[in-house]
């Protein structure tokens, strides 16, 4: 199943470069247009250019850190909707691991909490 309109584009946002490409590839399969980017600032001008459905965005995100990138998100009227999926813990890489979470659960309701 795709997401129709804006909600088929994703932004993914780590800077663990590996983990990023294997979400990436996954993501892909599923039909959905993927957006890596490694840090903050890139993050908010990539969801204010291409106004995805979703930002998975790791909690180790810097430049800003990953409170202040959705507080930004959040107050500006453009990108308010987006929904934003913020991994803690030990990050991307746990997330992979958590059988019970698949992606595409995940994908699908980015209001479930990953801690």
């Amino acid at each position: 199943m795709v997401l129709p309109d804006r909600d088929d584009k994703i932004v993914i946002c780590t800077p663990e470069v590996s983990i990023a490409r294997l979400l990436e590839v996954q993501i892909r399969r599923r039909g959905y247009r993927v957006t890596v980017v490694r840090n903050g600032q890139a993050a908010i001008d990539a969801c204010r250019k291409i106004k995805p459905g979703l930002l998975v965005l790791d909690a180790t995100t810097q430049d800003p850190g990953a409170a202040e990138v959705e507080r930004t998100l959040r107050s500006d009227p453009a990108t308010a909707g987006t929904a934003i999926q913020i991994v803690r813990g030990k990050g991307l890489a746990s997330w992979l691991l958590k059988p019970s979470l698949s992606l595409f659960r995940i994908l699908k309701d980015p209001r479930i909490e990953i801690a």
